[in-house]
């Protein structure tokens, strides 16, 4: 996992962010964080795509990378679409 070595992985942005939207009032502030980590989740996809090209990740630890970051993008765009709905 040479990746989250370098980039320290997306877990604690992930959380930070969270942890920040939730912490400030309203679902605005909320659906704001989660944009930002949505697009944290497609930049950490882009540096596993490009830590495959360059040859630095293995085929196996890429997908299972791959198929980890689209579940967080599903999870975080679906939330999204809640609080911007105000459920």
């Amino acid at each position: 996992m040479a990746l989250q070595a370098n980039f320290g992985g997306p877990r604690p942005q992930f959380r930070r962010i969270l942890q920040e939207g939730f912490g400030r009032g309203g679902n605005a502030e909320l659906a704001r964080f989660l944009q930002i980590g949505l697009g944290s989740a497609y930049e950490f996809e882009y540096h596993i795509l490009l830590g495959n090209d360059l040859g630095l990740v293995k085929r196996t630890v890429h997908e299972q990378l791959v198929q980890r970051t689209v579940e967080v993008k599903r999870m975080l765009a679906s939330l999204l679409v809640k609080v911007r709905s105000g459920r």
